[in-house]
């Protein structure tokens, strides 16, 4: 395609220097028309080997990743092999292939070179169960991961994050931030709160996550902090009644979108000053952090945050980078 395509230009090209510049632009429309629009019709193709496997993912997000992830695959599959993706035509040898190419030739770390196959196998699996392949090719062994805790706040920034709310923060926002850095929820939890959904009395609270991640329920006590900072903004939202939503959005009566919610973050991190970029999520990874750090046994904390298992709450307990860097320098 590429040879053909650079043959096309050559000719164009001799045609203006032969001051014929209408023939010079009919041949440049050929090249469109044997190279670009072909790649339009590859992009729509790809869309319509995924659109079946996609419509199968219940969140948004994961929609999103798996569309991005396996839309690599794809480009890649079609230029080492000259032809159009199907999953009948992928082997154990081309997945060996594409891991080594992530690998070595991209320089991807191993967490996202790993992600991007198991969207690969996500979408063979599923494609197994329906009838479309007789089985799943054989993949390659994951690559070794580093083992590196969740990235959250140092303590310092923590305070900062916490004056810029104090300071200029909205009741609604104390309450939604609070409601990640005090009680762990993730920011598609929070946003999707009913009023019914959170206690608080004098002394104690808790807030209920209906379904979370992976449709599971879990109820979470409040701190006097989480208390100080959702209650307020509650006593505010409670004349909507406890159906109503306890961060609503702008419009049809709906909840709060996690982009928004991330928003909030974005801007209270840049308010306060913070050392590092953060992100939502990260709040939650420093609720958990403190916790365990604190000596919480880590069954009390994977039930806090709703995980299924305790060796998913194990990766708080891995050192950071800081504390690498000291024990170094401790030698």
């Amino acid at each position: 395609m590429g040879l053909r395509l650079l043959l096309l230009d050559c000719l164009a090209v001799w045609c203006r220097a032969l001051f014929k510049p209408a023939l010079f632009h009919r041949v440049r429309f050929l090249a469109f028309l044997v190279f670009f629009a072909p790649q339009k019709h590859r992009r729509k193709q790809r869309a319509l080997v995924f659109a079946e496997f996609l419509a199968t993912s219940r969140s948004g997000a994961t929609r999103r990743a798996y569309h991005e992830d396996l839309g690599y695959f794809a480009r890649w599959f079609e230029v080492s092999r000259v032809e159009e993706l199907c999953p009948g035509k992928v082997t154990a040898v081309n997945l060996q292939d594409y891991q080594s190419h992530l690998a070595i030739t991209c320089r991807l770390a191993p967490t996202t070179a790993n992600r991007r196959l198991a969207a690969v196998k996500a979408w063979l699996a599923w494609c197994a169960e329906t009838g479309a392949i007789k089985a799943l090719p054989r993949f390659p062994k994951r690559l070794a991961e580093p083992q590196r805790p969740p990235r959250s706040l140092e303590r310092v920034d923590e305070n900062r994050l916490l004056r810029a709310l104090e300071r200029q923060g909205s009741e609604r926002d104390r309450a939604l931030l609070g409601l990640m850095l005090f009680a762990g929820l993730r920011v598609g939890e929070a946003v999707k709160l009913k009023v019914g959904d959170v206690e608080i009395k004098e002394r104690r609270g808790k807030v209920v996550v209906a379904y979370g991640k992976g449709m599971k329920w879990r109820e979470v006590p409040f701190s006097a902090k989480a208390r100080a900072l959702v209650g307020p903004w509650l006593e505010k939202q409670g004349a909507v009644g406890p159906h109503g939503w306890l961060f609503p959005g702008r419009t049809n009566g709906g909840h709060l979108t996690v982009k928004a919610a991330q928003n909030a973050v974005k801007k209270y991190v840049y308010l306060g000053r913070l050392s590092e970029q953060a992100a939502a999520h990260a709040l939650r990874h420093t609720f958990a952090t403190r916790m365990v750090r604190a000596g919480v046994g880590l069954d009390v904390v994977a039930q806090i945050l709703g995980h299924a298992r305790v060796e998913t709450t194990a990766k708080y307990t891995r050192a950071r980078w800081t504390e690498l860097e000291e024990a170094v320098e401790r030698r």
